[in-house]
């Protein structure tokens, strides 16, 4: 719960500063336009397409006029770009969190005096990987204790109980990491779809380009200029979305590979510890 908390955190924080940036162009706009003297405004009237210079207009404005399919692309494309920036920043922030906890935790499993003491001092520990493991694989091993109490020899009882733990340590790691590539997927899924999506719009503002040539019968800048601006919009805003999601989630991937090759060696380690248990108490004693 906390996690998703943060997500959504950071996602609010995010739409604010883009509100905020959209609303301060628009009056940035309103104040350059404000500020013209009545012969200039005359001037810009008898010359529509200067009235359209980049100096006067926000690329925002063309949006105002966009028809429906250039408007819903996006809007799609904008939604996307807002929660996977909300998502590359919770989820980066949270993994180095999570290495930290981590890095603790292992530390405390080799200052421990035993595994029965780590295990009720865990419970202290905040969340992380390592920890979650620990506690699943050893609730799992003392589950299996009732080997002890069979006649069974050494090494099969080595045998058989190792087997149950390596099985119950992939298990933990697996959801542990599922865990970890929780909303990953949206993040590929928008790398990979948003320029086509983009796309869509260009092509979409090209044949409306080709459709005021038709009707207008001319092929002046002011007749093709709002098709190909929606349409340059477009291919920007699908590479907006795509690029930031491509790096965050190459990112998380890395920090996350990082992070359960820690967890690889605490686990080798850890069943090592336990065959070194089960020898130590099951030995012959002379």
């Amino acid at each position: 719960m906390k996690k998703n908390n943060c997500y959504l955190l950071v996602i609010i924080k995010f739409l604010t500063v883009f509100s905020l940036f959209i609303n301060l162009n628009q009056m940035v706009l309103a104040d350059g336009l404000g500020s013209k003297s009545t012969s200039e405004i005359e001037a810009k009237q008898e010359n529509p397409i200067e009235e359209t210079s980049l100096h006067t207009r926000s690329i925002f404005s063309y949006l105002n006029n966009s028809d429906w399919v250039v408007s819903s692309v996006l809007l799609i494309l904008v939604v996307l770009s807002i929660l996977c920036w909300g998502i590359c920043i919770a989820k980066l922030l949270y993994l180095d969190k999570l290495r930290k906890s981590n890095s603790d935790f292992i530390r405390l499993f080799w200052k421990s005096k035993s595994l029965k003491e780590l295990e009720s001092s865990s419970s202290r520990e905040p969340y992380s990987p390592a920890k979650e493991i620990f506690r699943t694989s050893y609730q799992s091993f003392e589950r299996s204790n009732y080997l002890d109490q069979k006649n069974l020899q050494l090494e099969t009882m080595i045998a058989v109980t190792m087997s149950h733990l390596g099985r119950s340590l992939q298990n933990a790691k697996r959801t542990e990491r599922k865990k970890l590539e929780t909303y990953l997927p949206l993040l590929a899924i928008t790398a990979s779809t948003a320029p086509f999506i983009g796309l869509l719009g260009t092509v979409w503002g090209i044949m409306n380009s080709f459709q005021s040539i038709a009707l207008t019968g001319s092929a002046s800048l002011s007749s093709v200029a709002p098709g190909l601006s929606e349409a340059l919009i477009a291919t920007a805003f699908g590479l907006g979305a795509a690029i930031p999601s491509a790096i965050g989630y190459s990112l998380a991937n890395h920090r996350i590979r990082k992070l359960f090759s820690e967890i690889e060696n605490f686990s080798g380690d850890f069943l090592s510890i336990v065959e070194r248990y089960i020898v130590t108490h099951n030995s012959p004693k002379s």
